[in-house]
């Protein structure tokens, strides 16, 4: 199921779908986003495109087309702070 969801939503290598939870009382289903260990990103405020490992994650959500998606990484960045990336389904 997670692989259906991975596909149509345009999910790719470094994420993939952590989790699924269908709540058929609220006709609510929530879909966890998650990131590969180890994975390095490149700071969107560095010119020159520096990648570092994310250091530190807060869930956060997002409705789209009334499926929340959660997770969002930030980049260990010494030289810029912490920034946030930004993860978007295919057709956002």
């Amino acid at each position: 199921m997670k692989d259906l969801f991975q596909t149509a939503l345009g999910i790719t290598s470094p994420w993939y779908i952590e989790s699924l939870n269908f709540d058929a009382d609220q006709s609510r289903l929530d879909i966890f986003i998650n990131f590969q260990r180890g994975t390095t990103f490149k700071d969107p405020e560095d010119p020159a495109g520096k990648e570092y490992k994310a250091y530190d994650t807060v869930r956060k959500e997002w409705r789209h087309h009334y499926c929340p998606v959660k997770h969002k990484p930030a980049p260990d960045s010494p030289d810029s702070g912490v920034n946030w990336l930004q993860f978007y389904p295919a057709d956002h």
